[in-house]
């Protein structure tokens, strides 16, 4: 697995204060060529890739990543204010498909996004007839006059469930890279934070994503697994994201009977971030299995998870970053710590990008990543 090195922290840095992607302003600090960086927005190890919304840190995210000359197949735009839309968005940006993934509102297109797509021309997805933009899930026709205006052929991907969306990626997400993966994660579709872990993976890998009730598995569910099966003539592997009060035993009893089952399981959120960052099935190949350095991660604040979404461009390109989520913007959960700690121990040359501007996450936070990721010595 690739890992991005200092070179690509500094583009991070440097893409995150740039004004046209709405990141924030940068302020008197370290000079770094001709640009002045803000101190305690970046260390040994951690940098920030910032903005004042989940569409600045976004389209900081794909600047980091895209440019004229290495564009991204299509443009894939995620709704801000609906986690199951996104975290389905999440897939498209795994190869071969690589598309660039933009946060969007469902009425408009928000400067940063609109910023990044004059900027950028998609090469089109493969195999699908010109095509250069995809909306996943509901939108109004006045993001589509935005989108309109910039002479970019777009189609709607939209269902009247997060379950039944989720079975409509199939066949987009097949088509583009002309293969259908072996594996397939189950979250909750209530328990938000379980589920973006897990998108992280999908955007690396192109794993297919899908949604269960805590105690019922929904049928739209079943017909996507059913539907593996048929595509891939073998059961797939199954794995659920989140603890047994997110997914109940109940509902893994009944996955099994389309396939063996595995749980990626912890106390809270964060734990299970943490758990799926350090997870291997060696049988299978899934999972980042990511138990010390050379490393990279990537640090949402799930009290504002869309942040999340420019976290995703980071698990598919690039750093290639696993998803580790915090509870709050002014401390690390302990299993988060814990976790940085063994990075900066184990090997060395580990790396973070945290999303999102100092209200999300603290730069204290940022100096705390990054001494225990610089094994102590800090910035």
């Amino acid at each position: 697995m690739r890992r991005a090195g200092l070179p690509a922290l500094l583009c991070a840095l440097l893409v995150a204060g740039c004004g046209g992607a709405g990141g924030p302003h940068i302020q008197p600090g370290l000079t770094l060529g001709n640009v002045r960086l803000p101190p305690g927005e970046f260390g040994r190890s951690v940098v920030r890739v910032g903005g004042l919304s989940a569409a600045d840190v976004a389209g900081a995210a794909a600047l980091a990543l895209f440019d004229r000359r290495q564009p991204p197949t299509g443009w894939v735009l995620a709704r801000d204010d609906d986690w199951h839309d996104s975290v389905l968005a999440a897939q498209f940006a795994a190869g071969p498909v690589y598309s660039g993934l933009l946060a969007v509102d469902p009425d408009y297109l928000p400067t940063a996004a609109t910023d990044v797509l004059k900027r950028i021309r998609p090469r089109m997805f493969p195999k699908a007839k010109g095509l250069e933009g995809l909306v996943v899930g509901g939108a109004t026709p006045n993001l589509f006059g935005d989108v309109d205006q910039l002479d970019l052929k777009v189609s709607l991907l939209r269902a009247g469930s997060p379950e039944q969306l989720a079975l409509k990626t199939v066949p987009y997400r097949g088509g583009f890279s002309g293969a259908y993966s072996d594996s397939v994660m189950i979250v909750s579709n209530a328990d938000r934070d379980y589920a973006l872990p897990a998108a992280a993976w999908s955007a690396y890998s192109g794993d297919t994503l899908a949604f269960t009730d805590r105690d019922t598995l929904p049928q739209a569910t079943r017909d996507l697994l059913v539907q593996r099966q048929k595509l891939r003539i073998e059961q797939p592997s199954i794995y659920i994201v989140g603890p047994p009060s997110a997914v109940s035993s109940r509902v893994a009893a009944e996955l099994r009977r389309y396939g063996p089952v595995k749980r990626i399981s912890g106390a809270d959120p964060a734990a299970v971030s943490v758990a799926f960052a350090r997870y291997h099935d060696p049988a299978t190949g899934f999972g980042w299995g990511i138990g010390g350095g050379p490393a990279s991660v990537s640090l949402v604040n799930r009290g504002q998870w869309a942040n999340a979404i420019g976290a995703f461009s980071y698990a598919a390109r690039g750093p290639q970053a696993p998803l580790l989520l915090l509870d709050r913007n002014d401390r690390l959960p302990p299993s988060v710590a814990s976790y940085l700690t063994g990075l900066g121990q184990r090997g060395g040359r580990a790396q973070a990008y945290a999303f999102g501007d100092a209200k999300s996450i603290a730069t204290g936070v940022l100096r705390q990543v990054d001494t225990l990721l610089s094994g102590g010595r800090g910035a």
